[in-house]
């Protein structure tokens, strides 16, 4: 049950409203923008969350070798790193700092994966609690129209960062999601900060999410 980042090349099929497209992917489904479908759609994204505004974290930044495993801090770290630039407040951030925020997450709250979503969530929580002013609610959302309302920010949406837990048989990642893409032709994209790469042009299809992924 490891969720270290294994990636091999390989084509899958996202067939929805019975429409088949052929993108290539890695093992856990997330495509690169140019891999995404054709064709006309709507989009939201988050407010200011592009890198250029904020200093994200990559598994890759961490070398030592305590370290593994460690998607679950990875995602938690950017996750305070875009809060804290949201509302303009570093004390969301030991010392100011993603990467310093990391190791405290990393080694006092969440630790080696496979991190489960009960101790992801607690992790995050008492990290607010002991390190920060502020709180965290948590909810998981089962809808479509429920991942939109909450990536949207232009269109009156909530403007939540949120997680998802994604999986490829018994190996697990987090990722964070930042917006989305719904195509004309019933495709569903979540944008996301897959936490392997700085930029924010990541997808991976709604339909393709398992029985065992979860968005919260």
């Amino acid at each position: 049950k490891s969720m270290r980042k294994i990636i091999n090349s390989n084509i899958f099929t996202v067939t929805v409203n019975n429409v088949s497209t052929v993108v290539s992917a890695n093992d856990y489904g997330i495509i690169g923008s140019g891999s995404l479908p054709t064709g006309s759609y709507s989009s939201g994204i988050l407010y200011g969350c592009s890198p250029t505004n904020i200093d994200y974290v990559v598994t890759g930044d961490f070398s030592e070798e305590y370290v593994d495993n460690h998607c679950a801090s990875t995602s938690a770290a950017n996750m305070m790193a875009y809060y804290a630039w949201y509302y303009y407040d570093d004390s969301l951030l030991e010392n100011g700092n993603t990467e310093h925020t990391f190791y405290v997450l990393y080694e006092d709250y969440l630790g080696s994966g496979p991190v489960w979503v009960d101790d992801y969530q607690d992790g995050i929580n008492n990290y607010l609690f002991y390190n920060t002013q502020y709180g965290v609610d948590f909810g998981t959302i089962t809808s479509w129209s429920g991942v939109k309302s909450h990536l949207a920010y232009y269109d009156d949406g909530d403007n939540h960062m949120l997680y998802l837990l994604i999986w490829n048989g018994l190996e697990a990642h987090y990722v964070n999601g930042v917006g989305y893409r719904d195509y004309s032709s019933g495709s569903k994209y979540v944008r996301i900060i897959d936490n392997w790469h700085r930029n924010i042009d990541y997808y991976i299809s709604y339909s393709s999410l398992g029985a065992l992924s979860e968005i919260g």
